[in-house]
């Protein structure tokens, strides 16, 4: 393993925490508004329950897509270009060593 590969699996990996992290986070907030949903089920109408419900699901999907958008892709982009730029290292030492022989 070289040292480019090294650093891209740390980033890989710190890429991989922060989406368990943000995971966990959102799960917490759709939790808690399921239970403060069901503590509350006599002052609140079952419509305002699902908006509240819909609402939280809403928002922690926003938050995934904005997530992905800024931090994972890019990070996912910048791993290809690598992948090309090792590949046709490859290929051109390929293709000295078949003029060689």
């Amino acid at each position: 393993m070289d040292c480019i590969s090294g650093y891209w699996w740390l980033l890989l990996l710190t890429c991989r925490w922060i989406g368990v992290w943000a995971e966990f986070i959102g799960d917490l907030v759709i939790l808690f508004s399921a239970i403060f949903a069901v503590l509350g089920k006599d002052a609140l109408s079952p419509g305002l329950v699902g908006l509240s419900l819909s609402f939280a699901l809403q928002v922690v999907t926003t938050f995934y897509h904005i997530l992905n958008m800024y931090w994972l892709l890019p990070t996912f982009s910048i791993h290809c270009n690598f992948a090309v730029v090792q590949d046709s290292e490859v290929f051109r030492k390929y293709r000295r060593l078949k003029v060689l022989v």
